[in-house]
C-alpha cells in the first residue's frame, strides 16, 4: 500500500492476511502508521494504492461488514444499551433483532441492563454495550484502536475474554492497536512488530496457546520480554534516526 501524495510514505508494500476468528495484534513506535492502517481497512482513508479484499470482495467504503471500536465507545446517550446494539442492524425493530441483542447483552454480562441509558452505566458496562454492538451485525472484521485503556486491570482481563469468546464464536477476525505489551500477548494469535516508516516489513509473533492465558507463567514472560526488547530497540533506532 502506497499514499501517493505523500512523498514519505507511512505504508508500503505491505500483504496481510487475516482468518476468520483469529485475533492479530499491531505494535510499533508511535506515529509509524498504525492507526492509518486501520482507518484504511475499514475504508475510511482512501489515498492509497492496493486492494483490500474481504470475503473475497474488494471493500472501497465503510461498511456493516466492518466495525472500529475506538476507547471512547462512542454510544448514542439517546439509546438504551438495547438500542445501541440493534443499531448494528436494519433499524426495524422487529421482535427477531431485539433478540438478537438480548442475547448478545447477555453475552457480555448486561441480560439485566438493556433498558439502561449510557449514563446509568459504568465505563466497563458502556465498553460491554459496545462490544456487543460491534458485533451484532455479524461483521467479518472488528478493528480494535486502544479499546482498553482507560478500564480497571480487572474490567479489562473479563472485557478481553469476553472479545475472545465472541470472536471465535461468531468467527470475526480481529485486528487490534495497542502499546500495552501484556494486553498484545493476552489477547493475540499473532503479534506483528513494526519496525520503522514506510511500514511493510513486519516482525511477526506467533502465539499457539490456548485461553485463558496466564501471563505470570515463564512461557509468556520470556514472550512479553522478548517483544519489550525489541520495541525499545525500535525506539532507539527511531531516536537515532532524527539526530
Amino acid at each position: 500500500m502506497k499514499f501517493p501524495e505523500d512523498k514519505s510514505f507511512l505504508i508500503e508494500n505491505l500483504n496481510f492476511t487475516l482468518k476468520p476468528g483469529e485475533i492479530v495484534t499491531l505494535m510499533g513506535p508511535s506515529g509509524i502508521g498504525k492507526t492509518t492502517f486501520l482507518r484504511i481497512i475499514a475504508g475510511l482513508e482512501t489515498r492509497f494504492n492496493g486492494e483490500i479484499l474481504i470475503r473475497g470482495k474488494v471493500n472501497e467504503a465503510p461498511s456493516r461488514v466492518i466495525q472500529l471500536l475506538y476507547q471512547d465507545y462512542c454510544l448514542f446517550p439517546w439509546m438504551t444499551a438495547r438500542e445501541n446494539v440493534m443499531f448494528s442492524l436494519a433499524h426495524s425493530h422487529s421482535d427477531d433483532e431485539k433478540n438478537a441483542a438480548d442475547s448478545l447483552l447477555y453475552d457480555v454480562g448486561l441480560e439485566n441492563k438493556s433498558e439502561r441509558w449510557p449514563c446509568e452505566l459504568s465505563g466497563g458496562e458502556i465498553a460491554r454495550v459496545a462490544l456487543a454492538r460491534a458485533i451484532c451485525g455479524h461483521p467479518a472484521i472488528l478493528l480494535l484502536d486502544e479499546p482498553f485503556s482507560n478500564i480497571d486491570l480487572q474490567v479489562k482481563r473479563e472485557l478481553q475474554l469476553m472479545v475472545v469468546n465472541l470472536a471465535k464464536e461468531h468467527n470475526v477476525g480481529i485486528v487490534m492497536v495497542t502499546h500495552d505489551i501484556k494486553d498484545a500477548v493476552f489477547l493475540s494469535d499473532r503479534i506483528f512488530l513494526a519496525r520503522e516508516k514506510p511500514m511493510g516489513n513486519l516482525i511477526e509473533i506467533e502465539i499457539d496457546h490456548s485461553f485463558p492465558r496466564q501471563l505470570q507463567s515463564k512461557f509468556f514472560q520470556d514472550i512479553i520480554f522478548s517483544i519489550e526488547k525489541e520495541l525499545l530497540s525500535l525506539e532507539i533506532n527511531k531516536l537515532c534516526r532524527k539526530k
